[in-house]
Parts: C-alpha cells; structure tokens; sequence
C-alpha cells in the first residue's frame, strides 16, 4: 500500500477551502493499491458552450498551447502579441487601459468590445483583463461577433483561457525569471489528487518590473510596477459530472502613462524644450486589488449536457493621475472605484453528436459600482483654463482672481464627483443545428435586456474675489457654490441572431467551409470623467463667461450594434503536416463607440458614437509541421475600416480610417526541438517569433499615424530533465514605434513601445508519481 507523502498533506489544507466541493468519502480514499488500475475520466479543457474543437466551428479561431505560452512565457493577454490575425493589444498607459481592436472594432474606455473567461469565468470589467497568470493551460482567441451565446461585450469576439487542472496534474512547479531593468519573477504551483474524482492545487506569483520609461522632471523612473497574484482551485469529476470551484485574487503597484510631450496643435511652439521628454511634475500611479470566485457545474447524460457558472468578482482600484502631462500646475485627477459584480448563467445543450443539435440557455448579472473621482485645478490652471477667458470675454469691468480677499484658497479649485452605478441585465438564449449529409445549417438568437443607473453628487465649493477697475471701490468675495444631484436611467433590449452553413469536404471529413451572418453589440454608458468638464462649465457660466452646455450630449453614450457577414474555411492534410484556416469578413457597424477628447482646452474625455462605420478585410493562419520536431506558422491579418457617416463638430470624417484599430498584423513563428544524449543536458529548443503591425491610424482626421512595425523575439531553452533553463530577448532588433498617441489641451502626446528586452528564466518541475 502507498503512504500517505508530505506533499498531499500539504495539499489538504488547500482542499479545505473549498466547502461547495463534496466531502470525499472512505471509498473514496486516496490510498489505491499499486496494481490497481484505475480508469480515469478523460479532462477536456473546453468552454461549456462550445464544442471541444473549434477548427470543427463556423468561426475564425486561434489556439495557443501550453508549449506555445510557455516558450514566450505568456502570463497576460497582452503578451498574445499579434498570434492571432486582426487581434491587438496596445500596452500603453497601465495595466487599466486593456484595449482590445479586432477586426477595426475596440474601445479605449468604458466597455469593451472583446469580451474574455477565466476558467469559464467572465472577467467582468476589462480593468482586470491585464493579470498575471501562472500556469496558462490554453488560450482560445474566437474572432467575430460572439454576442449570440455571450451577450455584451462580445460583439468582436471572445478570449477564453485556462488554467491546469489538479484532476489532469499531478506535481509542482516552480519558476524564477531575472530581466533587464532589475526586474524579476518567482512562482510556485502545486497539484494534487485526493481520490481519482477529486483534486486541488494553489498557483501564485509575484514579480517586480523595473522601468522602462523614465520622467525627466522628476528624475526617476515612470511605469515600475509589483504584481502578486494567487489562484486556488478545487475539482471533483465522478460519474459524468464535474464540480470546479476557483477563487483568485491579484494585487498591483504600479507607476505608469509614460506620455511623452511631441508639441502644441498650433504653429506657434509654448514649450520647445519640453518636446520629446516624458516630463511631468506629479506621480501617476494606478493601484488595484481584484477578487474573483467561480463555482463551475456541469453534468452529462446520454443525449444532454447541462452547465452553470455562477461567479463573483470584486474590484478596488485607485487611478492617480497628472491630467496636463506637463510640469506645471494645471490639473490633476483620481478615481477610486469599487466594483461588485454577480453573474449567473445555466445553459443546457445535446451531448451527442446527431442529426438535430441543440443549446438553450439563460443568464443574469448584476453589477454595483462607486466611483470617486475628483479633479483639483491647480493654480496655472485656474489662470489659463479658467480665469483668462473669463476675463477677457466674461465681461465684468475689472478682474476676477480667485480664492478670498486675503488670497486664501486662490491655489486650488476642487471639482468634487461621486457616481453610484448599479446595472441589471438579463438574457435568453437558443441555438438549433440541423446536419443534412455534409452540410450543416444553424440558426440562433439571444434576447438581452439591460437597465443601468446612476446616481451622481458633483460638488464645487470654493471662492473668488472680483477687484472692480474703479479706485476706491473694494473688492467682492464671492463664494461659489455648485452641487448638482441627480439620477440618470438607461435601458435597452436587443435582439442577437446568428446564421451559420457549413460544409464538410475531402476524407475524413477533416476540411470544412462556413458562411456566418451575426449581429453583436456593446452597450451603452455614462461618460463618468466628463462631469468635471460640466462643473468646470457651470463655474464659467456662474462667473459671466457664456459657454454651450449640452448636457445629454456629453453624459451619456448609445449603444454600438454592428452586422457580420463571414465566410471562411479549416483545411488539415490527413498526416497532419499542415493545417490552414482562412476567411473573409465584412461589417457594418452603426453607433460606434469612440473615445475623445473634446476640442480646445478641455480638462476631460468622453466616449461618443460614430455614425456608421464599415471594416472588411481578410484573415489567415498556417501551420507546418515537415518533421516531428520543427514546427513553422503563419498569422496574418487585413481590415479596411473606416467611416461611412461621421460628423464632429464642423469635421465631417466620412471616407477616414477608424483609428487605433491596426491595418495589418502578422506574426511568424519557427520552433525547432533538437535532441541531446547526455547524462544532464536532453534536448535545445529554439524559438523564433517575428511579429507586427501598422498602419495606425491615431486620430479621426488621419493626420498623425503609425507605420508598420516588427518585433522579434527570441528564445533558447534547454532540458535538464525535470528543470529548464530558458534565455531570451525581446524586441531584439531594438525597433522604435509607438503604441498610443492623444490630444489634449490643445498639445500632442505618445507613448513609445518597450525596448530591446534581455532575460534568463528557470523552471523546475517536481512530479508526484
């Protein structure tokens, strides 16, 4: 009989967490005599609304592997590159700002257009999309409107990722990783079974990145960041039916926006000496703390599956920001939120493969959040951005100086915003398939219905001093008292169909052709950060100077709807030695979601909707496997989007690209694993990835943009047996590009990409068995 080793008694105190998993019984036991043979359950890692193999789909997919996230030590989403066609993620600001394009659709704030699960678990703000995952198991990018079995937020697609699992792995693992920068990485898993139904396992990891980005003014580095992040799983698997409950939480330090100063919007050059200098007076920071649990069922018969998530997140975080970017005192900004997020789903679908297919479901959420996010003028803000205008054209014969007679208060002006925001949605959904020989026909559609409202408490209570022209006559102090109260409500149902025809080719029926038309959508919003542009308004109105105050306008934000047309195709040789996968879209978006900055000296930014715009383009991915060890791949993807009707301002941007939303990206990877007889050493792998993007676009006009750019990454691991040594570089070649540029007061800023990048990483892998 085996005994009971330290390393699963360890492992209890793990399993002891999990109180929803069932309680292992005495027969249950994990004592199992030595000749006994057992017959284990197979574990698939799948989404439970899809099937197990997505190249068996009428939709345009990527999958990267566990061999492939390990070689470039994929921890994040940002990390993916440009693997998959059509699919970027600039990494610009801080670990918040998780933009997502995808074939021309994406947003900067508010929501996103890409939606992503953990686990099976959706990841319910995009703020907490940028974590740093231990053990990635698989990575599945689905291309193209989701909408129809996921609802909001998926109107692009939808990033599913996943994590070991203790019930297919049994051991531990450790990993250190040493960068430039004086940056580091340390982590530890370990996995263990109980019984042969039930297993747990604890992953966590914690890194320190050194800056890349350094702020002249202040002489130090800009974008450093600590990171710590800890997942706890338990899984029972008997009897077709599967219990999985996952509780992780992250916690993230970090100095970021490393914008750089390129000039004035006007010919006329302010500040020359401050061009091309990252050089700002105040810390910009972003801190946040996360917390997410899921309980995942899912239970099979003969002829039906039935799954349910229910989940849990909470959300802290604090944005502290130097809102001009420059080192003078004009304004700066905070926002501290706190999110809380219910989400439930149950869908019931047919299990086995037959002429008629099938998948009913239902989900709801319900989502709280608070927002305090003050803006505090500082003095040369109060004299440029406020008082000069008033003075010039307000007027009052004589100046208005802020703060009291005595010059009390005259340094700051404090814009007080508070949000409550509570949104409720609900959703119906249902799918039916029909195989006639080898053509397959599908039909669905999802109701979703939504309401959202928010409460806000915008308060500005402060002092100017009016000192009349005329000697003699005193001056006026004036207290200046705006609070405004309200409560907005936003409500909408939409209707998600989806159509899908697929045809089944060659031998085997391993080559396949589809046609898709779905609808998606993304929903609509409060422009949260606008309400200090408001104050500030209402406080020149208060002082004399007229200004235009379209309230509705500037607030809120409609939803974004957009059509898909879709045909594509999976195309694998019978040995495998080549796989394909190719498509064409087109898509008709209407209300687009863009992200601005108002023109002339505004303090904020908004979220607004584009006409229409339209995006076609093209994708296609290829894979070669010539030998057994040398794999060689191909992504490359094409999107045309621009605006078809789109009037701002006196602007009328019809014909221009849709910016931030990338013309071409490409990727290309060879892997080569050569063997080694030795005692010690056993095998070298040397990876090679060589990936870009470009045209981008920056701004409406098309006036500013980004050419195509190439990065290559390198790396050489060698097998030790049980460990691993990998030495690696990124952005080899040292290329310089920029990855996100903005207008704001009137000047233009960028941020640059990483630079070359050097590290060495070691894994060890200690097996129970």
């Amino acid at each position: 009989m085996k005994p009971v080793n330290s390393f699963r008694c360890l492992m209890i105190g793990v399993a002891c967490l999990f109180f929803a998993t069932p309680i292992v019984t005495a027969e249950e036991h994990l004592i199992i005599d030595s000749d006994s043979m057992v017959n284990m359950q197979v574990i698939q890692i799948t989404a439970i609304k899809q099937g197990l193999n997505l190249s068996k789909e009428a939709v345009s997919s990527t999958t990267l592997s566990k061999k492939d996230i390990d070689i470039f030590r994929v921890g994040s989403i940002k990390q993916i590159l440009t693997q998959a066609p059509n699919f970027y993620i600039p990494d610009y600001g801080s670990r918040m700002t998780s933009a997502i394009y995808v074939r021309g659709l994406g947003s900067r704030m508010e929501n996103t257009a890409t939606g992503m699960n953990v686990d099976n678990v959706p990841i319910c703000d995009k703020s907490l999309f940028d974590m740093q995952m231990p053990d990635i198991e698989k990575i599945e990018i689905i291309r193209g409107p989701q909408s129809q079995l996921y609802g909001r937020n998926s109107m692009s697609g939808i990033v599913n990722v996943y994590t070991t699992s203790p019930l297919s792995y049994q051991g531990a693992r450790i990993h250190g990783e040493y960068s430039s920068r004086n940056s580091f990485r340390v982590g530890a898993a370990a996995y263990a079974k109980y019984t042969k139904y039930f297993g747990a396992s604890v992953a966590a990891e914690f890194s320190k990145q050194g800056a890349f980005f350094k702020n002249t003014f202040l002489g130090r580095g800009i974008d450093n960041e600590r990171n710590t992040y800890c997942r706890l799983k338990g899984e029972y698997l008997k009897n077709n039916f599967k219990l999985s409950n996952i509780l992780s939480f992250s916690i993230l330090n970090q100095g970021g926006y490393p914008y750089r100063y390129e000039g004035n919007l006007t010919n006329e050059e302010k500040h020359p000496e401050l061009v091309s200098k990252i050089s700002y007076n105040e810390e910009s920071t972003y801190d946040r703390k996360g917390i997410t649990y899921g309980c995942i069922v899912e239970k099979k018969w003969d002829k039906m599956i039935l799954g349910g998530v229910l989940s849990y997140q909470y959300l802290d975080d604090k944005m502290h920001m130097d809102n001009d970017f420059l080192p003078y005192d004009y304004f700066i900004m905070e926002q501290n939120r706190r999110l809380h997020d219910i989400n439930v789903e149950a869908m019931l679908r047919s299990s086995k493969r037959s002429r008629y297919e099938w998948i009913v479901g239902c989900s709801a959420f319900l989502r709280h959040t608070t927002i305090d996010a003050p803006v505090t003028f500082k003095a040369s803000g109060i004299d440029e951005l406020i008082l000069r205008n008033i003075n010039l054209y307000g007027g009052y014969d004589g100046e208005y100086r802020w703060g009291k007679v005595n010059g009390e208060g005259s340094e700051e002006l404090p814009l007080v915003n508070y949000f409550k925001t509570r949104t409720l949605g609900y959703a119906a959904y249902h799918t039916s398939t029909l195989k006639l020989g080898a053509v397959k026909l599908s039909c669905g559609i999802r109701i979703d219905a939504e309401t959202a409202r928010m409460k806000y408490d915008n308060i500005v209570n402060s002092y100017y001093t009016a000192f009349p022209s005329q000697e003699g006559k005193p001056p006026t102090e004036v207290n200046l008292l705006i609070q405004d109260e309200d409560v907005l409500d936003k409500s909408f149902v939409q209707f998600l169909p989806k159509f899908s025809i697929t045809y089944e080719l060659g031998e085997g029926k391993r080559n396949m052709l589809y046609a898709t038309i779905s609808k998606g959508f993304k929903p609509g919003g409060f422009n949260t950060q606008m309400f200090s542009e408001v104050l500030e308004r209402k406080v020149k109105n208060k002082m004399g100077l007229s200004t235009p105050l379209e309230i509705d306008k500037i607030i809120s934000y409609k939803p974004e709807k957009s059509w898909t047309y879709e045909i594509g195709g999976h195309f694998e040789t019978k040995n495998r030695k080549l796989t394909a996968n190719l498509s064409l879209f087109y898509i008709k978006c209407t209300d687009q979601q863009l992200t601005i900055f108002p023109q002339g000296q505004t303090t904020g930014r908004m979220t607004t909707n584009a006409g229409e715009t339209r995006s076609f383009g093209c994708e296609a991915s290829i894979l070669v496997r010539p030998i057994s060890r040398f794999e060689a791949s191909l992504n490359y993807g094409y999107t045309n989007a621009t605006f078809t009707k789109f009037i701002s301002g006196k602007n009328d941007w019809s014909g221009k690209r849709v910016p931030y939303a990338p013309c071409n990206t490409f990727s290309g990877i060879l892997s080569y694993v050569h063997p080694v007889k030795g005692n010690v050493l056993n095998n070298i792998t040397l990876s090679l990835r060589y990936s870009g993007a470009g045209r981008i676009f920056w701004n409406e006009s098309n006036t500013s943009s980004q050419s195509f750019y190439s990065l290559m990454d390198f790396t050489v691991r060698f097998g030790l047996g049980n460990m691993s040594l990998d030495i690696w570089a990124q952005n080899l070649l040292g290329t310089k590009y920029d990855v996100f540029y903005f207008e704001s007061m009137g000047n233009k800023f960028m941020q640059s990409g990483r630079p070359r990048t050097f590290g060495i990483r070691i894994n060890f892998k200690f097996l129970e068995k």
